[in-house]
């Protein structure tokens, strides 16, 4: 989107350290590479412009276009895109 349109104002929340690609647990598990490959700090796949919130969402408003993080503090906007991630167990 920002490389559309670089006068977006983008927030991502993300309370993630490191970033896996997912798609290369099938190599993992095939044997083809071991899993650590699939790891990189999360830093390095945020977009340069895009702003990190390292937090995550608790709640959601969408009548008062509003989230709630997880510290309490709430975050208003104009568009949500919600891309909800998995949690390794």
């Amino acid at each position: 989107m920002l490389k559309r349109r670089p006068s977006l104002d983008i927030a991502i929340v993300e309370p993630a350290e490191y970033h896996y690609y997912q798609p290369g647990w099938t190599m993992v598990g095939a044997g083809v590479f071991e899993a650590p490959v699939t790891q990189r700090p999360m830093a390095s796949v945020m977009p340069k412009q895009a702003r990190w919130i390292r937090q995550a969402a608790a709640t959601f408003q969408p009548e008062q276009n509003r989230l709630t993080l997880a510290d309490g503090s709430m975050l208003d906007y104009k568009l949500l895109i919600v891309a909800p991630g998995i949690r390794l167990a």
